[in-house]
């Protein structure tokens, strides 16, 4: 696994957490360069991804959040958000991508979805 996510140990689901990326523009746009490219090896895997850290996102970053979660559907997978900053939840609830991603505030909704 790359060096921007960790894997936390998790039964029936993979959780990703983000240890990279927080205000810098590069950095956000590689961190999620880099989920796709975790999420590509198992697509109809469970993913709890867990944004704690992340300030913001830009169009680039968003682009690939849905291409990862129409790769994720489209394998028989899920894909929930958890610990959203309240700037990248309203990027995702104006442009309603949090339609296609659920965004959970709650740790043990994201995995009642998730089961």
């Amino acid at each position: 696994m790359g060096g921007m996510w960790v894997e936390q140990e998790a039964t029936g689901h993979r959780r990703l957490r983000a240890v990279a990326g927080g205000d810098d523009i590069e950095a956000v746009q590689a961190l999620f360069d880099e989920l796709v490219e975790i999420v590509d090896a198992e697509p109809d895997n469970r993913w709890l991804v867990d944004l704690r850290g992340i300030m913001f996102v830009n169009s680039h970053a968003l682009a690939l959040l849905i291409a990862c979660a129409r790769k994720v559907l489209e394998a028989g997978g899920r894909l929930a958000l958890i610990n959203v900053h309240q700037f990248v939840a309203t990027v995702l609830g104006t442009t309603r991508i949090n339609r296609l991603i659920p965004v959970f505030e709650v740790e043990a909704d994201a995995l009642d979805y998730l089961a």
